[in-house]
């Protein structure tokens, strides 16, 4: 019963990275890469659960994102502050769209020091019929 939102919204940030320069090189993937590139951002569907409004012809999906910045230091820029500036730009798309941003985690990587990760978890609605968050 769930409403398919997920490739707009992994299509359309992929495009607003395109037209936002790739800032510092960033890369959008659905999966973390085999042999990844940095910066790069992991984005993925954490929940997707319909329901029905007032009659049955109202559907509305609530939905979840969780979104995984990953950056290393590139010359004399460092991680943390490449991080920031991707994280920035994914959260100024979602945000467009209405999404609420309900976590936001900074810190050094657990496997490895030298790659700073960000990790940001967003909500929202989307009404069907409209084909819009709400």
């Amino acid at each position: 019963m769930d409403i398919l939102a997920y490739n707009d919204l992994y299509d359309g940030l992929e495009a607003f990275n395109e037209k936002s320069g790739k800032p510092r090189g960033n890369v959008i993937v659905h999966y973390p890469p085999a042999t990844p590139t940095y910066p790069h951002t992991v984005f993925d569907e954490i929940r997707n659960v319909g329901t029905t409004l007032n009659s049955d012809y109202e559907r509305v999906a609530s939905v979840g994102y969780v979104v995984r910045v990953y950056a290393k230091t590139k010359g004399k820029i460092d991680k943390q502050t490449i991080a920031r500036e991707v994280a920035q730009m994914v959260d100024n798309y979602l945000r467009y769209f209405k999404l609420t941003r309900i976590s936001y985690n900074a810190n050094e990587s657990v496997n490895d020091n030298s790659i700073y990760e960000i990790i940001m978890t967003y909500s929202g609605n989307l009404h069907e019929n409209r084909r819009r968050f709400i």
